[in-house]
């Protein structure tokens, strides 16, 4: 008995206290670990997002009877500009073709690769109201890679039917066409944009809408009133320039053909709103072409051609309308 009282008073004595360095490590390298695993998922769901266009917002504002984060809608895009150059927009030279874009990620910076910075070729940023040598990821737009506009830019150049391509990119990820309709989440943008470039001096020459893939299960008397309303807000606001409507639902191997047709009966049936036909990006099926909804650098180059098409024989006069 002697001895197993002193064992006890042994274990006792080396027993670690509660308050021991041991446990507190050992309680640290736990919410060390569970912060890490936190901080992975986190990244693998922002990942994931991004690509497949789960955009977070959405699923906040349905928790929150859809409603209490809608202001964080219309301040998204990128809007990192320390290392751009600024350029007073009024004094960018003649012949400038001004491009608005618009719709969800394929009409903002989420393509596999970035452009550089092409001579001849300005950002307009919705944020300052400022313009910027472009390069991507565009400023105003969703994402932060890159675009189909500074290939096609770069291709307008080249044909030499303008001198210099002013973008002016509103398009956020994941965005469905009731959001720009008025008293949608992101018709602020659209607002917005015709505020800051009254300021610079710009007037646009063609508005290029792309969306249609978080549609996909949209009927098409919805999509239509929808796309409708927001034509008309834009002409409300005082923007003539044309809008070309491409025909995009595709995201993987998913498509919508009612969308794409209501699409192509959009720029086609409606002269007296200015509509006019844009690509059918649904075509571009390959591989070569396309990761997951995205594209690939490829992808951006082709696409970029596509758009070019619509537009070449329209830009002499879209220059008039410019500036």
């Amino acid at each position: 008995m002697a001895g197993s009282e002193q064992d006890e008073k042994a274990g006792r004595a080396v027993a670690p206290a509660a308050g021991d360095p041991v446990r507190r490590r050992g309680r640290c390298g736990f919410l060390i670990a569970a912060a890490a695993a936190m901080a992975v998922c986190a990244y693998g769901y922002g990942v994931l997002s991004h690509r497949y266009e789960i955009f977070p917002y959405h699923y906040i504002g349905w928790l929150l009877d859809g409603r209490a984060f809608d202001w964080l809608a219309p301040r998204g895009g990128y809007d990192v500009a320390i290392d751009r150059r600024a350029v007073p927009c009024r004094e960018i030279g003649p012949q400038t073709l001004v491009l608005v874009t618009l719709g969800q990620s394929n009409s903002a910076n989420s393509g596999d690769s970035r452009f550089r910075h092409v001579p001849g070729v300005y950002n307009f940023n919705l944020f300052d109201g400022q313009c910027f040598e472009a390069e991507d990821p565009l400023l105003g737009a969703g994402g932060d890679d890159g675009s189909v506009w500074m290939p096609l830019a770069g291709q307008i150049l080249e044909s030499g039917l303008a001198a210099h391509v002013v973008i002016a990119p509103i398009g956020l990820g994941g965005a469905q066409v009731a959001d720009w309709a008025p008293g949608g989440r992101l018709s602020e943008r659209i607002a917005r944009l015709v505020e800051g470039m009254e300021r610079a001096g710009l007037r646009p020459g063609a508005i290029l809408w792309h969306q249609g893939e978080s549609d996909r299960g949209t009927g098409r008397d919805a999509y239509r009133a929808a796309f409708l309303a927001m034509a008309r807000a834009i002409r409300d606001a005082g923007i003539a320039a044309p809008i070309y409507v491409a025909r995009a639902t595709r995201c993987g191997n998913v498509e919508s053909p009612g969308i794409n047709a209501e699409q192509a009966e959009l720029g086609i049936n409606h002269a007296e709103l200015d509509l006019r036909q844009g690509p059918d990006t649904d075509k571009l099926t390959e591989p070569l072409w396309r990761n997951g909804c995205h594209f690939t650098r490829a992808g951006l180059v082709r696409h970029a051609g596509l758009w070019f098409a619509m537009l070449a024989a329209d830009i002499p006069k879209l220059l008039g309308q410019s500036r």
